[in-house]
């Protein structure tokens, strides 16, 4: 099921200090083809966690219909996130 996504929210692994500090996204309807979240025609960038306890909110540039969102790790202390996805 589709669902429309507006922003992201990520956080470490509780108790250790393993997170994730910045990350890029890609979204997809069938698991197959796999669109970036683009920003000023480039592969947009979010900032991450800079502890692992302290949730982040980042909104995305613009709304997305998706099936499917990829987390990509860029730079992590040691790679672990949880995450929440927010749209309708």
């Amino acid at each position: 099921m589709k669902k429309y996504i507006s922003a992201v929210a990520t956080q470490g692994r509780d108790k250790y200090f393993e997170h994730v500090k910045t990350f890029s996204l890609a979204f997809s309807q069938d698991g197959f083809r796999w669109d970036d979240i683009m920003e000023l025609g480039e592969k947009k960038v979010f900032k991450g966690n800079c502890d692992h306890f302290t949730p982040v909110v980042n909104r995305l540039p613009y709304g997305v219909s998706a099936r499917f969102v990829r987390f990509y790790p860029i730079t992590s202390m040691y790679p672990c996130m949880r995450v929440e996805v927010y749209g309708c």
